[in-house]
């Protein structure tokens, strides 16, 4: 009974989770201008600043360039660099707080 009671308590003041629909999206980086790393920066869905650094990406539209477990909300800052960290260039998406998918694609 304590242990039952442990997992509920331990559940109500877990960190909440966004789903589709309900409170912003997860980006998925396509056709990045080069393989190498991304920075997101951006609001996320508790309405925090939040930062992603160095999300290693590779052409095309593939799930590997998803940045898995971060809910986006608004404008989201992509700026990319090479293999070497050398800058080339910047990209913004935009999320909604209310959608049908929970990832949007990022072109």
């Amino acid at each position: 009974m304590i242990v039952a009671m442990m997992f509920v308590a331990a559940g109500m003041f877990a960190g909440s989770a966004s789903a589709a629909g309900q409170n912003g999206q997860q980006i998925l980086l396509c056709n990045p201008p080069s393989n190498g790393y991304a920075v997101a920066m951006g609001t996320n869905q508790n309405g925090q600043w939040s930062e992603y650094w160095w999300k290693p990406v590779t052409g095309g539209c593939d799930y590997n360039n998803r940045i898995d477990g971060w809910w986006w909300k608004g404008t989201v800052t992509v700026h990319f660099y090479d293999w070497n960290y050398s800058y080339i260039n910047t990209r913004y998406c935009y999320t909604f707080s209310s959608a049908v998918q929970d990832t949007l694609f990022c072109h």
